[in-house]
């Protein structure tokens, strides 16, 4: 629903754009890629679709690359949310990792 209104709000706003389709691709890749995120069932998955937010949020948000504040705002976020990829996978698998140590403890 909001990605939806979020292409609705920017038809108007990128009328004009030379590179429109470059554009709308990101987008819809990012909210398929987020719907992915969120119905995901597995660590893997789960992992895979976060990295593709990451870059579409990294080509999103420097779009305009003739701009060195985009481009300097675009590597910050995918920096961010690599470190956040990070931590996911690695508190993700404590859990995992605990169960494994209490059964080897008990066999």
């Amino acid at each position: 629903m909001i990605g939806s209104l979020a292409v609705i709000f920017s038809i108007d706003y990128m009328r004009g754009d030379p590179q429109l389709g470059r554009y709308y691709f990101m987008v819809l890749f990012f909210i398929g890629a987020m719907a992915g995120l969120v119905l995901s069932g597995n660590l893997l998955f789960m992992f895979a679709f976060w990295e593709i937010t990451a870059f579409c949020s990294y080509g999103l948000i420097s779009y305009y690359n003739d701009d060195p504040k985009a481009v300097a705002g675009g590597i910050k976020a995918l920096v961010i949310t690599q470190l956040g990829g990070v931590g996911l996978l690695i508190l993700a698998s404590m859990p995992m990792h605990r169960s494994a140590a209490t059964r080897s403890m008990v066999l």
